[in-house]
């Protein structure tokens, strides 16, 4: 009884630092400058300090406080998910979930009540 039970929490332990290190993962990746698909007067900023600059042609167009979490599912699989807060109007919140992110590219599929299709983002060089 007592190895089952070491290996059980040995497996909890591993499955505590693998989130962790994910969410590490997700917020390090995130970090730097993001161009949307069809849009090239846009791009997102994130930076090391938790702030979202959302700039329009060349201009910050808001900024925002973001954050990004996780929950693991029942069948043990992880999703992240990206909170966006306007520092100016605390009502205009947003939640994506994080589908893919990696050193180039970033798939954000909003959660909101609007009707938009998986945004496709690329890391600017």
């Amino acid at each position: 009884m007592r190895k089952i039970t070491l290996f059980i929490l040995f497996v909890l332990s591993l499955a505590s630092f693998t989130i962790i290190q994910t969410i590490q993962n997700d917020k390090e990746l995130i970090i730097g400058t993001w161009i949307p698909e069809g849009c090239l007067e846009c791009k997102l900023v994130f930076t090391t300090n938790g702030k979202l600059y959302d700039y329009y042609q060349g201009s910050i167009d808001n900024t925002y406080n973001y954050s990004i979490s996780e929950s693991t599912a029942s069948n043990g699989v992880t999703f992240s998910y990206l909170k966006t807060v306007n520092i100016n109007d605390p009502k205009d919140t947003n939640e994506y979930d994080i589908n893919g992110l990696n050193d180039t590219v970033m798939y954000l599929d909003y959660l909101g009540d609007r009707s938009t299709n998986l945004l496709k983002y690329t890391r600017q060089q």
